[in-house]
C-alpha cells in the first residue's frame, strides 16, 4: 500500500550504501487497462470545457453582431473585448451549479454566502457591464421613440 504522503524508502545492497528513492504519491485510479491520474484529467477536462464554452460564446456573439449589420472593421477592433465577454461567460457557466448560500443545519435562519456566490456576483457584474458597452459601441443607441413626454412632466404643466 502506498502512503498518502511523500516519504522515502531505503534500499540496501550487500555491497553498497543505502540509497533513497522517492515514492510517487499521486492518486491514481484504474481505468480500463491503464492507470490514469483522475485529478489531472479532471482539471484538464474543466479547462477544455471552459475554453470550449468560451469559444462557443465568442462565435455566437460574433454571429449575432454580424447578423445585426455591424461592420467587419468594428468587429476586428472590438474582437478582444468580445473574447473577454465570452471568457467571463464561461466562468459563469462553470460556477452556475455551485451553491451561493449555505444554511446552518442547526439554525436555518443563519446563512453564509459561499465563495462561488461572491464570484458569481462579481462575474455577472463584469459580464453585464462589458455586454452593455459592446452593445452601445457596436449597435449604437436604441432607435426607440424619444416621444414627447413634456405633457407628463410636472414642471411643465401649468
Amino acid at each position: 500500500m502506498i502512503p498518502p504522503y511523500p516519504c522515502k524508502i531505503f534500499e540496501t545492497r550487500k555491497d553498497s550504501k543505502p540509497q533513497s528513492k522517492k515514492i510517487h504519491t499521486e492518486i491514481l485510479t484504474f481505468s480500463g487497462k491503464k492507470f490514469t491520474n483522475s485529478k489531472k484529467e479532471a482539471e484538464m477536462k474543466k479547462s477544455k470545457d471552459k475554453t470550449a464554452i468560451a469559444d462557443g460564446e465568442y462565435k455566437r456573439l460574433v454571429g449575432l453582431y454580424t447578423a445585426a449589420g455591424v461592420d467587419e472593421i468594428k468587429l476586428k477592433i472590438y474582437d478582444e473585448l468580445i473574447r473577454k465577454v465570452a471568457e467571463v461567460f464561461a466562468c459563469l457557466e462553470a460556477i452556475k451549479e455551485l451553491p451561493s448560500i449555505i444554511y446552518d443545519p442547526n439554525n436555518p435562519s443563519i446563512q453564509r454566502e459561499t465563495a462561488a456566490g461572491r464570484a458569481r456576483v462579481k462575474y455577472m457584474a463584469q459580464y453585464t457591464s462589458a455586454t452593455q458597452k459592446l452593445n452601445k459601441d457596436l449597435l449604437g443607441g436604441l432607435n426607440g421613440d424619444d416621444g414627447d413626454l413634456s405633457a407628463y412632466d410636472d414642471d411643465n404643466n401649468n
